[in-house]
């Protein structure tokens, strides 16, 4: 009797393994932590108006492209800037989920040996919850489109000298609303453990910002989006 319990108890075991060794990027109840954005191209496009004091209007446009590996938010876009995620599925396929970041940077210079008193230090953070929908067409790839909005907010605070030579503080803040997709390949070398790779797209929606002292020529009608190819890195269970 003690024999059979102890093979039946093998036997659950093994079983039970075999259940969690197949168990794919979807099922109901599997929860996906990852990171988003580690590598890849990204085309962003930024336009404008600006109002001068003497009423002269100007519009402004530029177009930036590179790749970027473990981007930074001083030298790319916020597209560009890898971030933590989060997924739970919440029934065959269906996830529900986000990413946040935060990046914080300061620099410094010399001018003849003489360390500059401007220090500008700059601060930014997002955070995008989404819905999506993976499918697995194979134990190891799969598709997993996802779609959210994205909230970022940036802070910057710099030190500079005026004609007269009074040192002065500028101070920044902006935050920025964008409906934001992308549509990954999922593609899963071992079980638990895979690779993201598709398009990506970032679209403002809306944009305020503030300043001390106040912008003399604030900028209108701005406009701005991101399209990109990215990879990522995920597990779950």
């Amino acid at each position: 009797m003690k024999c059979i319990s102890l093979t039946i108890f093998a036997a659950l075991s093994l079983t039970g393994g075999l259940a969690s060794a197949q168990q794919q990027l979807g099922d109901h109840g599997t929860f996906a932590i990852g990171v988003d954005r580690i590598f890849g191209y990204t085309s962003y496009t930024e336009s404008y108006d600006n109002t001068s004091t003497t009423g002269a209007r100007t519009s402004y446009e530029h177009t930036t492209s590179n790749f970027a590996l473990l981007g930074r938010a001083q030298s790319l876009t916020v597209a560009q800037v890898p971030r933590l995620s989060f997924d739970v599925f919440l029934g065959p396929g269906i996830s529900l989920g986000g990413s946040i970041m935060y990046d914080h940077y300061s620099s410094s210079s010399k001018t003849a040996g003489i360390e500059s008193p401007n220090k500008p230090s700059v601060g930014l953070w997002l955070f995008s919850p989404r819905v999506g929908f993976a499918h697995m067409f194979t134990p190891q790839i799969g598709i997993w489109p996802r779609a959210g909005v994205m909230y970022t907010h940036l802070s910057s605070d710099s030190s500079y000298t005026d004609i007269n030579g009074a040192q002065l503080t500028a101070n920044t803040s902006a935050g920025a609303l964008f409906y934001t997709m992308d549509v990954n390949l999922v593609i899963t070398p071992v079980p638990h453990v895979g690779f993201t790779v598709g398009p990506t797209l970032d679209y403002l929606l809306s944009m305020s910002q503030s300043s001390t002292p106040p912008d003399t020529t604030p900028q209108t009608n701005q406009k701005e989006h991101a399209l990109g190819i990215q990879a990522g890195f995920l597990g779950w269970f």
